[in-house]
């Protein structure tokens, strides 16, 4: 299998990422993503959580949409 220079995992998450990390989620989405479905598959990798998209707190959704958008954009073009 081709290797990878570089490889990026967005991954929408509804809950914040406070609350991933007080679970021990945070870690354990990183460690499945990035160690297992990466692994070595590239040279380089980063994950990053979109967070507070939850249809059931659809203030805090809307409050980080324009956040994330930015966000999501800024990692692909610079990747």
């Amino acid at each position: 299998m081709k290797k990878l220079s570089k490889a990026l995992v967005i991954c929408i998450a509804g809950n914040t990422i406070e609350r991933l990390k007080s679970f021990g989620l945070l870690e354990s989405m990183e460690k499945v993503m990035l160690g297992d479905r990466i692994f070595d598959r590239a040279d380089d990798s980063k994950m990053i959580i979109l967070d507070g998209t939850s249809k059931h707190d659809m203030e805090l959704r809307e409050r980080n949409w324009e956040r994330h958008l930015r966000t999501a954009y800024n990692a692909g073009y610079n990747l």
